[in-house]
């Protein structure tokens, strides 16, 4: 999402080559500001790096917040490099996070452009469609992305979101994706979605299967997991308790970019 060349593990983030790599090493550790002047360090010497452009945009906009110097970064990335997808892909988010749909559907579908065959592209139009209350619309781009690539589990689990948004039977679906895909990674989440797997279950499994990562990875985990039990009390009506993990979500330290992250701050915005 951000400098992954890998566009599938989009919450998992790989460095590109190209971008400095001290700047990187202090972006790992957590030390954004660090990383921020590294990378002018590096533009200074030489602006025309769109990589850096975009790395600089992502850091202002995920880590820090800073909204309308992240949109100069992406744009500055995508004038050097039109065909350089991961501008678009992030400009496109911030757009989302700041209910400017009309500019994220217009980033969005120019990543489609680009990357006619990756699911990805289809799984941001479905979470564009979702946030705009056009849930039969999502439900559509979730279905192409799964044709691309049949195991991709954010189109699978938003596209359960959708349906059940939408009235429709979603856990009937949901199963059926579990069965024809057994070694998902999401296979926790969607137990929990389906009432097979208990809240604090839920946890105790996410933690399990970090035990011998590093700390940024775990916090990155749960970071995740709290929005997917975000996801699980909304979906039930307990309001209260869905802003408890949204809120967790989007304040645990330590945490790498992550999209899950970026939803969470949507899915308060919507509550409150």
């Amino acid at each position: 999402m951000c400098f992954s060349s890998n566009t599938h593990a989009n919450d998992k983030i790989h460095p590109v080559i190209k971008v400095d790599m001290i700047a990187l090493q202090f972006y790992w550790r957590g030390e954004m500001l660090k990383a921020l002047n590294r990378l002018d360090y590096s533009l200074a010497k030489n602006p025309n790096q769109p990589q850096a452009w975009n790395v600089k945009g992502a850091i202002r906009f995920y880590s820090l917040s800073n909204f309308k110097t992240a949109i100069k970064d992406f744009t500055k990335a995508i004038e050097l490099d039109p065909e350089f997808v991961f501008p678009y892909t992030n400009r496109g988010w911030l757009y989302l996070l700041t209910d400017d749909y009309c500019l994220a559907k217009r980033d969005f579908q120019a990543h489609l452009k680009l990357e006619p065959d990756n699911p990805f592209g289809y799984y941001k139009m479905g979470v564009l469609s979702y946030y705009r209350g056009k849930f039969r619309e999502s439900i559509d781009y979730f279905s192409k992305s799964l044709l691309k690539d049949p195991s991709y589990d954010f189109s699978a689990t938003f596209k359960y979101f959708a349906l059940k948004a939408n009235n429709e039977d979603g856990e009937k679906w949901l199963r059926t994706f579990l069965s024809t895909n057994p070694k998902t990674s999401a296979e926790n989440e969607i137990k929990l979605y389906l009432g097979e797997l208990l809240p604090a279950k839920y946890l105790e499994a996410v933690k399990e299967t970090c035990a011998s990562k590093p700390r940024a990875y775990l916090d990155s985990k749960k970071c995740a997991a709290h929005f997917d039990l975000g996801k699980y009390f909304r979906m039930r009506g307990d309001d209260k308790m869905a802003l408890k993990h949204f809120y967790k979500s989007i304040n645990m330290k330590n945490c790498d970019v992550n999209l899950k992250r970026l939803l969470a701050k949507k899915e308060m915005q919507s509550i409150q």
